[in-house]
């Protein structure tokens, strides 16, 4: 950043502060923009330069989050209006305002909280400059980022016996996928949800259009060749994670409509009434399902929403060590065959059987 530009965004922040607490004439911003420059060592500066930066300010002509964003032609990065012909306040249709990349006193310590996540896959080349270069943009000193080495992560780590840097080879096929999403490029892979022998591997060829973190997995959304079917695949089933672009008889990537393919298979809507990455077919219909936790398993889901249709209605009465919770979920209708939730439901199984008899079905029924 310019040095010229350092001051500019300073006086901004200061006006952005002054709009936040109400905003005021320009006297009284003058008045509030020079104590702060003062406190910080700066020169005050006169009315003229604050009008210049009210203008900068509107036009986003400063170090913020939104820098770069395209502005529609005759309107403003951040509306800023003028009641009475001498009141100034956030505009009447401010839909964000700015976000500045320094980091207060309080905010310093978010950095060595996302540096202790991401440290894990510091062997890769992008992450490990990313992490070199996020003091420098934060002005974050060693003394502060330090404090990174106290975040562990203990969960469960995905690995395979065959290859020491599975954990990093996937998340690189992660970032890869998620670069053909983007250029709406179709891909191909093997894949085999158990055996990692090439002979028991199936070519699939794909339109992916989305990834979800589920309980530690990395899944892939994709659509078939006839861009009918919604498919998904776990990523560290993907032989050798190796994943390339479908090659066009012109020797040209093939692509996609990404915005239309997400419609057509209402990919907002897809996984509504679904935990994870879970696809439910046509005949799932959907169920209200209460259960009953206790002792240790209750203390255990007290804080977790496993689904955004999630209940607590513990009644007042309850025992201490009992938490009850209410989902809609979709699920196989109920047959002779298929009698329990865990048989009409590999999701609701998945999650369930981590409790063993902590966890009581008190009913089940469709919606």
């Amino acid at each position: 950043m310019k040095q010229g530009d350092t001051i500019n965004t300073k006086r901004i922040k200061h006006i952005c502060t002054f709009l936040n607490n109400g905003g005021g004439t320009l006297t009284a911003m003058l008045e509030w923009v020079n104590e702060r420059l003062a406190y910080d060592d700066e020169e005050h500066i006169r009315l003229r330069a604050l009008q210049y930066c009210i203008e900068n300010l509107r036009k986003g002509n400063f170090e913020h989050s939104r820098r770069g964003e395209k502005v529609p032609k005759g309107q403003s990065m951040f509306s800023v209006d003028v009641k009475e012909k001498k009141y100034y306040r956030w505009g009447a249709k401010l839909d964000r305002k700015p976000v500045f990349g320094r980091l207060d006193e309080d905010e310093r310590y978010t950095l060595p909280f996302l540096v202790g996540i991401l440290e894990r896959y510091r062997s890769i080349p992008a992450v490990e400059k990313i992490l070199d270069e996020l003091p420098g943009i934060f002005n974050v000193d060693d003394e502060a980022l330090e404090s990174h080495s106290a975040m562990i992560h203990a969960g469960p780590v995905l690995y395979n016996k065959n290859n020491e840097n599975f954990p990093e080879d996937l998340v690189k096929c992660v970032i890869k996928i998620l670069a053909h999403i983007s250029r709406g490029e179709w891909i191909e892979f093997n894949y085999s949800k158990v055996n990692d022998d090439i002979k028991e591997t199936k070519l699939q060829e794909v339109a992916p259009v989305q990834i979800r973190l589920y309980e530690h997995y990395y899944y892939l959304i994709a659509v078939d060749k006839d861009e009918k079917s919604v498919l998904h695949y776990r990523i560290d089933n993907i032989h050798r994670l190796r994943v390339e672009p479908v090659i066009t008889e012109d020797d040209t990537p093939k692509t996609f409509d990404r915005d239309k393919i997400e419609r057509e298979i209402r990919l907002d809507k897809r996984f509504e009434n679904a935990l994870g990455a879970w696809l439910h077919r046509g005949k799932d219909c959907l169920h209200e399902i209460t259960l009953e936790f206790k002792a240790w398993a209750a203390s255990y889901v007290r804080n977790l929403k496993f689904h955004h249709s999630q209940e607590d209605i513990t009644e007042k009465n309850a025992p201490g060590d009992t938490i009850t919770i209410r989902l809609r979920l979709l699920m196989k209708p109920k047959s002779e065959e298929d009698n329990t939730i865990e048989k009409r439901s590999v999701e609701l199984a998945f999650l369930l059987g981590r409790f063993r008899d902590y966890v009581k079905v008190l009913s089940d029924h469709p919606v």
